[in-house]
């Protein structure tokens, strides 16, 4: 299956990479996962509103009420959805974590 199949095309060119990155990374190939992925990173980067509309100033922003960053409430949801695909190691969370600092920056 190729992610990039099951992602409409009114998401974010690089929340859509970061999407078909994460899925072909941790071999994740159901066909509703790209848009859940999609969704959950928006969401949690203040990018959308995690129901498949995609603007800035939509969704739980860059930080939770807890002072997580979105990127780590992001990650955290992301990997509570696929920990069986997922090997919780250094690497992991901290290659994760980069992918999604970089939208992020944008």
């Amino acid at each position: 299956m190729n992610p990039a199949d099951h992602i409409d095309t009114n998401v974010p060119e690089d929340i859509r990479n970061f999407s078909i990155w994460f899925c072909k990374t941790y071999w994740i190939n159901g066909i509703c996962d790209p848009m859940y992925v999609c969704n959950i990173t928006a969401m949690h980067l203040g990018r959308g509103d995690g129901q498949g509309r995609f603007e800035d100033g939509l969704g739980d922003g860059p930080d939770d009420r807890q002072g997580r960053s979105g990127a780590d409430v992001a990650y955290r949801r992301l990997y509570g959805a696929y920990t069986t695909c997922i090997i919780e190691s250094g690497q992991d969370h901290l290659l994760i974590h980069a992918e999604l600092a970089k939208l992020r920056a944008l």
